[in-house]
């Protein structure tokens, strides 16, 4: 039995360090979560289904509903369409991006639910996503601020989006793989993967910004004769996006500032009145929005900590990532669905890693107010209310 212990334990330690921590991170939060929704579920307490849940079939069973079909809320409501019957269901669902529905199909040809599918998923595509993202914080700011940076990402209110059937997970894996194959200088690669990120969903565009400032940085030592061509890199991620509208074009779908504008009662492209509702919510109470203001504050301190520190690509990065973000909102909810939004804010995660480590004081506050918070939040999702 020693040894059996024993060569399970050298096995472990053969893998990458990295990897064990994005499993054991990865692992660790996908438990806390399912006990959370497993307890919502059996408490009895919320319905399964709702008039958003579009009749669709979510599992209720003992377990199959405590582990999968307590996830399936809004969104994923969509993609679950979207899975079994495809874009032409419901006309609401030409507002969703296909690739992580596409990604998710091969599970449910092999017979799996598509509540599970989705989340099965999901969940896998976060996994890479987090590795690749300790790697990156490792190699910008020292093996020392991993951990942190990892918690930091894992606990952000508003994380548990990574593990639902949404395609958050994706979105960020595209994102976090696309920075860091084009810091490789692997540009091929990373065009393929910026590609695949707009096909995903909107919240990649800031990556072109990314890309470009990255580049043009980049050229002042290039001696490459065709470093002309890479300034085509940076239009892979709009490209992915122009695809799927074209596709939507060419399926004759309503255009998507109308869709948008009839079902979720969208503007887009007006920061300042998004800007000045979030505010009249704030003041007149609203939680979210509230939090909205807070989340927009700690984003522009991180902002300012990475010009700082001379880390200027990635505080751009963050500038027209926020810019991009508060440019959408909708009647019911100031600046729509930010929260999850930010979550592809890799860089400001990495500073309050940075930050967590260096102030155990500040590391302990966070930990225990960013958990309860996006524990908050996931049971507000939980029970069908809109958590935006």
């Amino acid at each position: 039995l020693v040894h059996n212990q024993n060569r399970l334990k050298n096995l472990w330690l053969r893998i990458p360090y990295t990897w064990r921590l994005a499993f054991i991170m990865w692992l660790g939060m996908r438990i806390v979560l399912c006990a959370f929704g497993a307890t919502i579920f059996h408490s009895g307490l919320f319905p399964i289904h709702s008039g958003y849940s579009y009749g669709i079939d979510i599992l209720s069973g003992p377990v199959s509903g405590a582990l999968f079909g307590v996830w399936t809320r809004w969104d994923g409501a969509y993609y679950n369409l979207i899975l079994s019957e495809g874009y032409n269901a419901i006309p609401q669902l030409s507002a969703f991006w296909p690739l992580y529905p596409m990604i998710s199909r091969p599970l449910y040809w092999l017979g799996i639910h598509p509540n599970i599918a989705l989340i099965l998923s999901s969940n896998l595509a976060f996994l890479f996503g987090l590795y690749f993202y300790l790697k990156e914080s490792a190699e910008l700011f020292g093996t020392d601020f991993q951990k942190y940076a990892g918690l930091a990402l894992i606990l952000f209110p508003g994380a548990f989006y990574f593990y639902t059937p949404y395609p958050q997970s994706y979105t960020f894996l595209f994102i976090i793989l696309t920075w860091r194959l084009a810091r490789q200088r692997m540009w091929l690669a990373a065009s393929v993967t910026g590609l695949l990120s707009g096909l995903t969903h909107s919240t990649s565009i800031p990556l072109a910004i990314l890309l470009m400032i990255l580049i043009l940085f980049g050229w002042r030592k290039s001696q490459d004769k065709l470093k002309w061509v890479q300034l085509a890199i940076p239009m892979m991620p709009i490209m992915g996006v122009a695809v799927f509208v074209a596709w939507r074009i060419h399926m004759r779908f309503l255009p998507m500032t109308e869709l948008l504008s009839t079902y979720w009662h969208s503007n887009i492209f007006n920061p300042f009145l998004g800007v000045s509702q979030l505010i009249d919510f704030a003041l007149a109470g609203n939680v979210l929005s509230i939090l909205k203001i807070v989340i927009i504050i700690f984003s522009l301190c991180t902002m300012l900590w990475l010009f700082q520190q001379h880390y200027y690509i990635l505080g751009f990065y963050q500038i027209f990532m926020v810019g991009y973000l508060i440019s959408f909102t909708t009647l019911e909810e100031p600046l729509g669905s930010f929260i999850r939004y930010f979550m592809m804010s890799f860089p400001a995660f990495m500073v309050l890693g940075v930050w967590m480590k260096n102030k155990k004081i500040f590391f302990r506050l966070t930990l225990v107010g960013c958990t309860l918070i996006n524990l908050l939040l996931c049971g507000l999702y939980l029970s069908w209310v809109f958590v935006a």
